[in-house]
């Protein structure tokens, strides 16, 4: 499993943690999540309209023969998850549209690659389920410990943030602050012993 190594760098543009892809070293910032969750949304809205546009005419059929409520809720569940995992593989060969209007992309931490069309279209099927994301994601906004992605193996790669247009990275100034307060608690110690 790949953890997510503190760098102590920021965006110069965007002040995110910089992070780094495992394999080639390579630098990037991660999107801001309240952008990812409202892409997804984005995404789920176009995965709702083209699962109805299916489903519509699948249930008219269905209704005019002799098919039980049973077997026509199955056929619709069949049509979501079916929509949901062919959206997923979209999204995980070429972005989804959600990626494309926010301007990032959803890589593996360990060599920087997309997820790819088969792991996309399960990740999509897992993550169809909107409350449970919802409620991950709500909560990853306001404890600041996610950027659109609760695995610690895949990111989101902010195609805006000024590393991707050539600006290096900065020391992060609360990094900076924090190492300031712990030499100013040693000086102080060594001061009183030495006092």
């Amino acid at each position: 499993m790949t953890t997510r190594a503190r760098t102590g760098l920021v965006d110069a543009a965007t002040g995110r943690e910089i992070r780094v892809v495992a394999a080639s070293g390579e630098q990037f910032a991660a999107a801001p999540a309240a952008r990812v969750f409202w892409c997804r949304v984005l995404d789920g809205a176009v995965v709702v309209a083209v699962a109805a546009a299916v489903l519509f005419p699948v249930l008219a059929a269905l209704g005019r023969s002799s098919v039980s409520g049973g077997t026509a809720a199955a056929v619709a569940a069949l049509v979501w998850f079916a929509v949901v995992f062919a959206y997923g593989m979209v999204s995980g060969s070429v972005g989804a549209l959600g990626d494309h209007a926010g301007g990032f992309r959803a890589v593996r931490l360990d060599d920087g690659s997309r997820p790819g069309v088969w792991r996309g279209g399960w990740r999509a099927v897992l993550w169809s389920f909107v409350p449970l994301y919802a409620v991950i994601t709500v909560i990853g906004i306001f404890s600041g410990s996610m950027a659109g992605d609760w695995s610690e193996r895949y990111s989101t790669r902010d195609l805006r943030a000024g590393i991707e247009r050539g600006m290096p990275p900065v020391p992060d100034p609360r990094v900076a602050e924090r190492e300031a307060r712990v030499a100013a608690r040693a000086a102080a110690r060594a001061q009183r012993r030495s006092g």
